[in-house]
């Protein structure tokens, strides 16, 4: 099995868990929680800048409950509304508010690129 480098600040967490998974099975075999761990800790910092935190990143799309695909395409269509994930506290119930509003950035985006799209 594979071994993923994991930072010590992530040791013992549920995302290092998953990368963890991730690095054993392959992100095609892996489960979306750990395929986004491994996406995101791959290229995180390098798609939203250097201060952003894969690991916060992730605890906040799980906690939103967003998929894979759905973070992805919410790092690519609406960056800051991404790395807001960061700040969103886990400890708590999620917030239906919350998850509408990402959402809502989410199809917003969606229906924008179509809509350029078909120019």
């Amino acid at each position: 099995m594979a071994k993923a480098k994991i930072r010590k600040c992530d040791q013992g967490t549920a995302f290092a868990v998953a990368l963890q998974r991730e690095a054993g099975q392959g992100s095609g075999r892996c489960d979306d929680a750990a395929a986004m761990a491994g996406f995101l800790d791959g290229n995180a910092q390098f798609l939203l800048g250097a201060g952003v935190s894969s690991r916060l990143l992730w605890e906040g799309a799980q906690h939103v409950g967003l998929t894979n695909l759905e973070m992805a395409h919410l790092i690519q269509l609406r960056p800051a509304v991404a790395i807001d994930l960061m700040w969103v506290e886990t400890d708590k119930p999620v917030s239906p508010k919350l998850v509408a509003e990402v959402r809502g950035h989410l199809d917003g985006a969606r229906k924008e690129a179509n809509w350029a799209g078909s120019r």
